[in-house]
């Protein structure tokens, strides 16, 4: 069996809340943060363990895409094929895990509440998507 390489791949995001003043957003591949998606919270990643900043303090390379929350189309597209790439080449069956963040190495916090919001798997509308271009190797 061939292994694929990956042209390209990219997961996008629709914005449906608009932030109130503009942030960098870059999104980060983690391999290291083990945490459950209906427990997590800022300061636990599970029911029983706690972590500092969010799990900030362990958020892994960020992709060659960095974008502006207050860009004029509410779609937001972050490249990922080193990512997709990688886990071709060495499987993990843990899946990818990604971190979405609003606030880049030393840029200061947001005097004022500052929310930009995404929609989710739940949403009807405005899912995330994955597009993924490969060329399959019959070698």
């Amino acid at each position: 069996m061939g292994m694929a390489l990956i042209i390209s791949a990219d997961i996008e995001f629709n914005r449906i809340f608009n932030p109130v003043s503009s942030s960098l957003l870059s999104l980060h591949h983690n391999d290291d943060i083990e945490w459950k998606e209906n427990e997590a919270t800022w300061k636990k990643s599970d029911n029983a363990n706690s972590w500092d900043d969010g799990g900030i303090s362990e958020v892994g390379i960020a992709s060659i895409t960095t974008l502006m929350g207050d860009q004029v189309s509410s779609k937001f597209r972050f490249a990922i094929e080193d990512v997709v790439q990688s886990s071709i080449n060495a499987p993990q069956h843990d899946g990818l895990n990604f971190m979405l963040l609003s606030r880049i190495g030393d840029e200061p916090l947001s005097p004022t509440s500052n929310m930009i919001n995404f929609g989710s798997t739940e949403s009807t509308n405005n899912q995330p998507k994955l597009y993924i271009t490969y060329l399959l190797n019959q070698n």
